[in-house]
């Protein structure tokens, strides 16, 4: 049924938003989408290895688009070649910064402000200022961009741009705050958050009438699309949709704690441990069908996760790793030291970044050739 207007008590409304706001900025720490293409490398090497430095002002988020590093800081988006080189910048003024990213495109928004660019490392496809305060904004790699915001009058909207950022279609949610949202070609599913808990809904363009809904227990802290299917990641665990939004699978964390995930094709990655304190973690690897199809148990100091493709990149205290969907080793690299995040690009290179530097790794394939 289409969403209709609501009015919420001023105390109400404060407390939720102040949840929605929360609950994104831990979904954005946690999560990557890395959806590049390709089979996974035998091993790290063959090409130089270059390390490169960046300003950063205040605060910053950083994401692998393309062959390129896109870093958002307080005043400035930038992408920077494998050499440190920069391709192009946009001015801006954030004070959340976030950057999602898959394939070859990339978003980068402020969250809880009203910035948000749309890109690819080629430059700008679209910038919007004037949505209201963003609450989540997701790309998959076809270019489709879903941009979750305030909206006057309900309790938000969802807008959807297509891969040369022209607006498609757009929701009104009256009955709870849309929280995220993931499209394609097909339509589109939402999350949104009211005082009940979490619920997701399905869209196709040019109708604003839902194709199905489901209620969840917990806090969804996530949604993606594959193709038609839907992933949804909570608090609790994976649950897993066919294209007519009907449910047909799920992979519970049985209490264990998410710390960490990341989502590929069509499998998704979650580090979790006992507790949130706990110094192990295990990384499963978790299909479509909410079967594990490869973990890696009792491994500590897990700084990032990322995955594109066939390739699940891992970050730990003293090393970079890459893995394959069966989270068995294909090679990893030294020198580490500083970084805090690791991403997979579209084309295979790997980057470890931390606050003010980024180094990057080529990927040799099984046939010797270096990307």
């Amino acid at each position: 049924m289409k969403e209709t207007k609501t009015k919420k008590s001023a105390l109400g409304r404060a407390i939720l938003m102040t949840v929605v706001f929360t609950a994104l900025i831990i979904a954005a720490a946690v999560f990557t989408d890395g959806s590049g293409g390709g089979a996974v490398e035998r091993l790290f090497g063959g090409g130089a290895d270059t390390s490169f430095s960046y300003d950063v002002t205040g605060n910053a988020a950083r994401g692998g688009v393309g062959d390129s590093l896109a870093v958002l800081s307080s005043l400035e988006l930038a992408v920077y070649d494998r050499d440190g080189g920069v391709r192009f910048s946009e001015y801006c003024r954030v004070s959340a910064p976030v950057v999602q990213t898959a394939g070859k495109y990339g978003a980068a928004y402020d969250a809880g402000g009203g910035w948000l660019c749309f890109f690819t490392e080629k430059g700008p496809i679209l910038t919007i200022t004037d949505s209201g305060r963003i609450f989540s904004a997701s790309v998959n790699k076809k270019g489709w961009l879903a941009v979750c915001s305030e909206d006057e009058g309900y309790l938000g909207k969802v807008e959807i741009y297509d891969k040369d950022g022209a607006a498609v279609f757009r929701w009104h949610a009256g009955s709870g705050y849309p929280l995220a949202a993931a499209a394609d070609s097909g339509g589109f599913t939402a999350v949104t958050l009211g005082e009940g808990g979490s619920r997701l809904v399905w869209f196709t363009y040019g109708s604003t009438e839902e194709k199905a809904s489901y209620e969840t227990g917990s806090l969804v802290l996530a949604v993606f699309r594959d193709g038609d299917a839907a992933a949804a990641v909570t608090e609790d665990g994976l649950l897993l949709f066919d294209g007519r939004g009907q449910l047909r699978a799920s992979y519970d964390l049985e209490g264990r704690y998410l710390d960490k995930f990341a989502h590929g094709d069509g499998y998704t990655v979650l580090v979790t441990g006992e507790h949130r304190m706990a110094e192990e973690r295990t990384i499963a690897v978790v299909d479509g069908a909410g079967a594990v199809k490869g973990s890696l148990p009792d491994v500590t100091d897990v700084l990032a996760v990322d995955a594109a493709g066939s390739r699940i990149a891992v970050l730990f205290r003293d090393r970079a790793e890459l893995f394959g969907e069966d989270m068995k080793s294909v090679g990893e690299k030294t020198g580490v030291a500083g970084a805090d995040a690791i991403f997979v690009t579209a084309r295979g290179r790997i980057y470890t970044a931390g606050l003010y530097a980024a180094r990057n790794f080529s990927v040799k394939s099984a046939a010797g050739g270096a990307q």
